[in-house]
């Protein structure tokens, strides 16, 4: 059986980049697919594609189904608005609205592609063992890849917090903001985006006026039974739903009086911050100090960063003193690709915006197979605009190593 991971794998190729016949018949010329994405909402952003001869820029979401898009609730969800381009494995109806109730185009890969899709999965088919394309530079140093994953660490925590800005321009509230960002990482990989959706179906604002534990937790799971799309597959009882459903309820009821942001804010200030900030959000026998750090480095400081831009320095320099983020698949791929054989290599993943550094050099050239473009690749201590003409945030190509 084909998988989604499959498809997003041939996407992130450049094999993608082609001409279809969507299933209404018209002319699509993927010029490019889009940046992989790795965050709540479609799987590619900013792509560029041309239908019978306009060019259009958007998102594109990946399906086995065309009936998925319905299945997961997409159509009532705003981060799916701009989705230009709807790819499924099979078209079997009904076709995907926007939240807008707008059609949205989609093409059929297994009838367009045919064997070229089927070669290309039998190769890829098995995500965690694929290959990177090319191999590091022989020649590179340790301390030269070591500033090539700061500066990219340094990048991907400013993008995250331009991701935040984003979601904060929707309400205006720095304390709904946090409370989103935790559930969407409490909600790990495959929940992020029903947890996302329960906060804003549950604000902060109301949820906190609950006086019993109890009660909360029975009206966040109440909420949760009308949000689509949960699954519960290859999960460990701890990761399932309910139980990372309960642990957000905890944390509400825990900042209740002070709300997130203020306890956040004051002590990203204090001098033991690195120390202290990966347990801010933990609960004993709810969210452990694994699930603390990733909260830290992709929750906590890209938001600070977003409120207190002036302290900037010093954000930097808590980010590149934050302990490790527990090793997930991508940057197991990453570590026997390019660190196992680099005496000291197996070190830099002890620090979190290293392996932040690692993750953007994976999404941003890795997955599309850019190894011209990437400075390990090429054994170049210097990024280049991406070809596609496509800023990946405010800081591409102007970053310095240092």
């Amino acid at each position: 059986m084909l998988k989604e991971t499959s498809l997003r794998a041939f996407w992130a190729s450049r094999l993608a980049a082609r001409e279809y016949t969507s299933t209404d018949g018209r002319v699509v010329k993927v010029k490019f697919p889009g940046f992989e994405n790795d965050e709540a909402g479609p799987d590619f952003i900013s792509a560029l594609i041309e239908v019978d001869g306009l060019e259009l820029r958007g998102d594109v979401e990946l399906h086995r189904l065309e009936s998925d898009w319905k299945a997961h609730g997409h159509e009532h969800q705003e981060r799916y608005r701009n989705v230009i381009l709807h790819a499924v494995l099979w078209a079997d109806g009904p076709r995907a609205k926007s939240i807008a109730g707008e059609e949205i185009l989609t093409v059929s890969l297994t009838e367009n592609l045919g064997d070229l899709l089927s070669s290309f999965v039998e190769l890829a088919e098995d995500e965690h063992e694929r290959a990177l394309p090319c191999p590091a530079s022989p020649d590179l140093e340790l301390g030269e890849l070591k500033q090539i994953l700061k500066a990219l660490g340094r990048e991907r925590l400013r993008r995250k917090a331009e991701r935040f800005k984003g979601m904060l321009d929707e309400h205006g509230d720095l304390d709904q903001l946090v409370y989103e960002g935790l559930a969407q990482a409490l909600g790990y990989l495959k929940n992020k985006e029903p947890m996302l959706e329960l906060a804003r179906r549950v604000p902060f604002a109301q949820a906190r006026q609950e006086p019993e534990l109890a009660k909360l937790v029975e009206l966040l799971i109440s909420e949760a039974g009308k949000v689509p799309g949960w699954s519960r597959r290859r999960m460990r009882p701890a990761n399932l739903p309910l139980p990372r459903i309960r642990g957000l309820a905890s944390l509400i009821f825990k900042f209740r009086k002070e709300g997130f942001a203020e306890p956040l804010l004051a002590l990203l200030d204090e001098p033991k911050a690195p120390a202290l900030l990966p347990g801010l959000f933990t609960l004993p026998g709810l969210i452990g100090p694994g699930r603390g750090r990733v909260i830290a480095v992709n929750v906590a400081l890209p938001i600070g960063l977003l409120a207190l831009p002036e302290k900037e320095s010093k954000f930097l320099a808590l980010w590149e003193a934050l302990p490790s983020e527990p090793m997930n698949k991508l940057l197991k791929r990453m570590k026997k690709r390019l660190l196992d054989h680099l005496e000291g290599g197996k070190g830099l993943l002890r620090r979190a915006h290293l392996q932040q550094g690692l993750i953007e050099l994976y999404r941003r050239y890795c997955s599309f197979t850019l190894c011209e473009h990437c400075p390990i690749g090429r054994g170049k201590t210097a990024f280049q605009p991406h070809p596609s003409g496509q800023k990946t945030g405010d800081f591409d190509g102007l970053i310095r190593y240092n």
